[in-house]
């Protein structure tokens, strides 16, 4: 394997007795080695946190996120989809990865997914076409938000014409590249 990514450094730290304590029983938990957990952790700080920490990211609940899309009328939420996906997607991209385009934008959308907890996320392609699934569980309004918020970033910072069909808790996004 050429470059360092496959490789490793051993490395030292001081930790507190209650924080090995906790990071211990966390990897009990989990069934993973201490070793995998922090390594985890570090992987999640560099990928995401050092980032959102400085963009502006705030926490809240699932169940007070949905409340709030759930309380927000149908034209207005997907007036705010819309005008979120002209933007957001295509800044934190920016933010993130230096550049804009649709590597870096699904780039983008697969860190969102994982750290961020919008949805489950599967990206396949076969030559230019590409199947985006986007699972979730909150309901039918929030599937027609994302469809909108992405569908607006693909077409704008992507450039291209996404295709997609919402369920009551899965986007499906379809599309082809320029060849």
């Amino acid at each position: 394997m050429s470059g360092s990514a496959g490789r490793s450094v051993i490395r030292s730290f001081r930790i507190s007795l209650e924080t090995d304590k906790e990071l211990r029983k966390e990897a009990a938990l989990r069934g993973i080695s201490l070793n995998a957990l922090v390594s985890q952790i570090f992987k999640k700080f560099i990928e995401w946190d050092r980032y959102t920490e400085r963009y502006g990211f705030v926490t809240i609940t699932r169940n007070g996120f949905q409340a709030i899309h759930e309380a927000v009328d149908e034209d207005t939420l997907m007036g705010v989809a819309k005008d979120i996906g002209e933007r957001n997607p295509g800044e934190a991209t920016s933010f993130w990865f230096k550049k804009v385009d649709l590597n870096t934008l699904l780039s983008w959308l697969t860190l969102h997914c994982k750290y961020g907890r919008i949805a489950e996320c599967e990206i396949q392609r076969k030559d230019a076409e590409y199947t985006i699934a986007l699972y979730h569980a909150m309901g039918e309004k929030y599937s027609r938000f994302l469809a909108n918020m992405y569908a607006q970033a693909l077409r704008k910072f992507g450039q291209v014409e996404p295709r997609f069909v919402t369920t009551k808790n899965s986007v499906t996004f379809t599309f082809e590249t320029p060849t």
